[in-house]
């Protein structure tokens, strides 16, 4: 997906990284104030690789990144960081050496407004909760397919569109 850059932002992108070389990139932008808002990861000839996008931050919003999580440190550091007022942005689910991980990008929910992350759904959860969402008044703006033990699973990000759902007299 392209976007215009009207604000004429300073941005980055890098396909094909280590981990080390990940993890240079992130420190580098990090000290550039860009902050990342998408992160892939997958298998290359069996070797893990990453790609990422950056760009200016030029409101400071806080942000964190994480990658090689497993569920069950996702599921901690999801409740952690969500207590402590961050939102997903993006999502990603990958399998390497049989393990089930996750990478995220969390940002600073600044205005309040609502937001879900699920993943691990099945096509039916994933259909039932896009469209119970968008009922709701939110929006899509993450969605992640992806293979595990269990087969194709799906993951995604909701944005609540305004602040009209919270509307006293919906």
């Amino acid at each position: 997906i392209w976007i215009q850059n009207k604000e004429n932002l300073g941005w980055a992108s890098h396909r094909g990284l280590s981990n080390d070389e990940f993890a240079a990139k992130y420190a580098a932008y990090k000290e550039d104030n860009l902050m990342p808002v998408d992160v892939e990861a997958y298998l290359d000839g069996g070797v893990l690789r990453y790609s990422g996008i950056w760009v200016k931050n030029s409101a400071n919003i806080q942000w964190i990144i994480r990658r090689n999580l497993t569920a069950a440190v996702y599921a901690a550091e999801f409740t952690s960081n969500s207590d402590a007022g961050y939102r997903v942005v993006d999502l990603e689910s990958y399998r390497a050496g049989g393990v089930q991980y996750y990478a995220v990008i969390w940002q600073k929910n600044t205005n309040g407004r609502g937001w879900y992350a699920y993943r691990d759904m099945s096509a039916r959860g994933y259909k039932n909760r896009w469209n119970g969402l968008r009922d709701a008044g939110y929006r899509l703006i993450d969605f992640e397919a992806y293979e595990t033990e269990e087969g194709l699973r799906y993951a995604g990000v909701w944005r609540q569109n305004t602040g009209r759902p919270n509307w006293a007299l919906k």
